[in-house]
Parts: structure tokens; sequence; C-alpha cells
């Protein structure tokens, strides 16, 4: 497993040093006769990390054992960090894609019975613009204050530990 996300954090990696090296390409004249060739190059590696990205949500649902849900957070983590999910970078844009979904999936994850679960996944909110939390949607935050407060008051231990988690998206 730790192989596994080491494998693919180093793709995620050169895809991201990749396109940085073809969109200063672009910016330069004397590579003007492979512009195209790079285009699409830039387009084929944007598909790539949104199939990815949506590959990654499908199998982060919350029935999923504890190694898959672990290594698809460690990958989302590597993502974020390197390509981001919330505004485009070197012309990979992966916002369109993980926009909502992604926050529905991560707010679930909060509810994870593993404590190194729940923090990964509320480290990749906190990542998120606010809108693609709804916290531009009254309605959505005083949704997400009413699911708090049941939980706050439920007498599951891990309902209780996903209290703090919960205040965090909601600040």
């Amino acid at each position: 497993q730790q192989t596994f996300v080491v494998i693919v954090h180093k793709m995620i990696q050169r895809i991201h040093d990749g396109a940085a090296a073809m969109c200063k390409k672009l910016t330069q004249n004397k590579f003007e006769k492979e512009f195209p060739f790079m285009k699409n190059a830039l387009v084929y590696y944007n598909k790539i990390l949104q199939d990815f990205a949506v590959t990654l949500l499908d199998n982060l649902y919350p029935g999923a054992n504890y190694p898959r849900r672990t290594t698809v957070l460690n990958i989302l983590t590597s993502l974020s960090s390197t390509i981001g999910l919330a505004s485009p970078r070197h012309q990979l844009d992966l916002a369109l894609v993980v926009g909502p979904r992604l926050a529905a999936t991560l707010l679930e994850a909060l509810h994870d019975s593993y404590e190194a679960n729940k923090e990964a996944a509320l480290a990749l909110l906190l990542r998120l613009p606010p809108a693609g939390l709804g916290h531009c949607d009254p309605e959505a935050v005083r949704a997400r204050l009413e699911a708090t407060v049941r939980l706050m008051r439920s007498s599951k231990p891990p309902d209780t530990v996903s209290v703090p988690l919960a205040i965090s998206t909601a600040v």
C-alpha cells in the first residue's frame, strides 16, 4: 500500500512538472513548432488527472475498507498539494471534477472510525474554497450545524470524536 502511494505520488509530481515545463515553453516563440503538440499533451494530462480524481472519489465510499480509504485520502492529499483542487495550476484543473462531490465525500469521511482518516479528510476540506463547502448557502450551513449538534448528542464514541472536525469545517 505504501509503495503504491509513493509511486502514484511520483506520477502526479511528474505530470505536474511536465505541465509546468510545457507551459513555460508555450510562452517562448522558439518552440512555436511544438505548440500544438504541447497543447494536446496538456489537455491529455488534464483528462488523465480528472479521470483519476473521479476514480479516487468512487473508491471513497462509506463501506470501503480501511486500507482503501487511507490510500485514497493519501493520494487525494498528494493531488491537493501538488496539483491543487481549488484552482487551475499549469493548465491542470481539477476544480470542475472534484468540487461539490469531493466536499460531500470528505464530509462523509469525517465519520470514519479511524482518527487518521478523519484528520486527512479535514485537512483536504480546509483546502477547498468556501463555496465548495456550501458556506455561501445559509441552508447548507444550517444543515451542517444541525448535523454537528446531532453528533454532539450521540452516545457513540466515534461520533463525539467527529464533533471538533465537523465544527472546523463549519467555521
